[in-house]
């Protein structure tokens, strides 16, 4: 598994998909129409996962023509209906599959005939992923009759004859009320038994189970106002929302149970939702405020704060995480933070502690894997990420655009303009797509380029180095003149 960091632009929610041996796929919301991706495909574009995919495929929406082609003969041997599914094989074997198309008028079947089947439509939703199309039958006039597996195709081709007999029929669908998530679906938070959730203003879409693509709308559930995030403790999903925070529990989405809490203590900020063995913490008006596994809230900082003080730290801008037994929380574009101790008993409280950085700081993430908390921060006009405590900064990876010409060229030499007191920095260098050079840059001076020709090209930079300005040209003299 790889040590980098990708990044977003925009506040996003990140899950892991659920799916076995799938190169570390995730999904993500807050980044347009939700996507997923894994890290074969995300670190083809380190920092940023640009390659991704759209969760889920949309249903076709148009049934399929049946076209009889031979001589019938005089008797109808069944009737028969159609439709087709829309389907999306990832190199590890996994699948995405849609919703149904609508099903085809009943067609007589008649003997010595060969049904052709035309139309087939594949998805056009913007970042959507195709591969095949999936082909059912369905017997019509039998009791308790349903679509099975006929055959399947690639999404180039258009026309399918239809010879399997009913013996060779295979699975029934499985995607009948599948749908795909919901463009502006937000807030994915995952659970221990299978289930994604996410929400659309007040409405909240789980997943089916282990199916983290297909957001059935029949498992909808809808509360008084809109939603600000999820937190998630035990087995169950504290959604809390612009007024009153309510409980979620149940395994199978289609026996889900809603629980409105009677606490006025709307959420203020989704980025200071924290779970926390046996709760969630989020910020509040008044304060911090938990709720545990059984559903009982407490404005955990009702001895710390006043709800006047509270606010004038902006909670809005909170965001935080659970580190060393603690609530570790800062303030987004300030140097303000604090630290609340959260074991405690008669003799010891609560113990609170304010932070404060020497820099801004905008966000961060918790790494289990190296039990450490990452903060990006500012170095005067470039972000870094910092290993909180320790203070040590982490390599950043930046890859510049792809940059085209008209025709073949090639650039000889480069200089870096910065500060290399936090160490070195590797660069990369790229022509029509390959790498051809790549060398560790120690200082402003001069540097060469070697096999850099082509039509297209593209720089990678990893390290620590501030860099105000990276500059490659054709010739030394071209370099040192700019």
């Amino acid at each position: 598994m790889s040590s980098s960091f990708l990044q977003w632009a925009a506040n996003v929610n990140v899950v892991k998909a659920l799916v076995a041996n799938s190169g570390n796929r995730i999904l993500f919301t807050g980044d347009g129409y939700p996507k997923e991706t894994n890290e074969t495909l995300a670190l083809d574009s380190s920092p940023y996962p640009t390659t991704t995919r759209r969760l889920g495929i949309p249903a076709p929406t148009n049934a399929l023509t049946i076209t009889p082609i031979g001589t019938a003969g005089d008797d109808i041997e069944k009737s028969v209906s159609y439709a087709y599914t829309i389907v999306g094989k990832w190199a590890d074997g996994s699948e995405v599959e849609s919703g149904p198309s609508p099903a085809t008028a009943v067609f007589d079947w008649y003997e010595d005939i060969t049904p052709r089947l035309t139309g087939f439509t594949d998805a056009t939703a913007t970042g959507v992923y195709t591969t095949h199309f999936r082909i059912y039958r369905v017997n019509t006039g039998n009791t308790g009759s349903e679509f099975q597996y006929v055959d399947e195709m690639e999404v180039a081709t258009t026309t399918y004859d239809d010879t399997v007999t009913d013996d060779d029929l295979q699975e029934v669908i499985a995607t009948t009320y599948w749908t795909s998530p919901d463009a502006t679906l937000s807030g994915l938070t995952a659970t221990s038994h299978g289930l994604v959730f996410g929400f659309v203003g007040n409405t909240i879409y789980p997943s089916e189970v282990f199916i983290t693509y297909a957001f059935p709308s029949i498992y909808s559930l809808v509360v008084e106002s809109d939603i600000v995030g999820f937190g998630y403790t035990g087995s169950l999903v504290v959604v809390l929302t612009e007024t009153v925070p309510y409980l979620l529990t149940g395994q199978d989405p289609e026996a889900l149970s809603l629980q409105r809490l009677g606490y006025q203590q709307s959420c203020v900020s989704a980025r200071s939702i924290v779970n926390i063995p046996g709760g969630v913490i989020y910020a509040s008006p008044d304060g911090l405020f938990m709720i545990d596994e059984s559903g009982v809230g407490d404005l955990i900082t009702k001895d710390l704060f006043t709800k006047t003080q509270w606010n004038a730290l902006t909670p809005a801008n909170l965001f935080g995480f659970y580190y060393d037994d603690s609530y570790i929380g800062f303030f987004s574009g300030t140097t303000v933070g604090f630290r609340l101790k959260l074991t405690s008993d008669e003799e010891s409280p609560l113990e609170y502690k304010t932070l404060s950085l020497t820099q801004n700081v905008y966000g961060g993430e918790y790494s289990s894997a190296a039990d450490l908390l990452y903060l990006i921060q500012t170095k005067g006009a470039v972000r870094e990420i910092v290993s909180w405590e320790s203070g040590a900064v982490v390599n950043y990876t930046w890859t510049s655009k792809e940059f085209s010409f008209s025709s073949r060229d090639t650039f000889t030499a480069g200089m870096i303009i910065g500060d290399f007191t936090a160490g070195n920095v590797t660069l990369t260098f790229y022509a029509d797509g390959a790498q051809v050079d790549s060398k560790e840059i120690t200082s402003n001076d001069l540097f060469r380029i070697s096999g850099m020709t082509g039509e297209t090209f593209q720089v990678k930079a990893v390290g620590k180095t501030t860099i105000d300005r990276l500059i490659i040209g054709r010739s030394v003299m071209e370099v040192i003149s700019v």
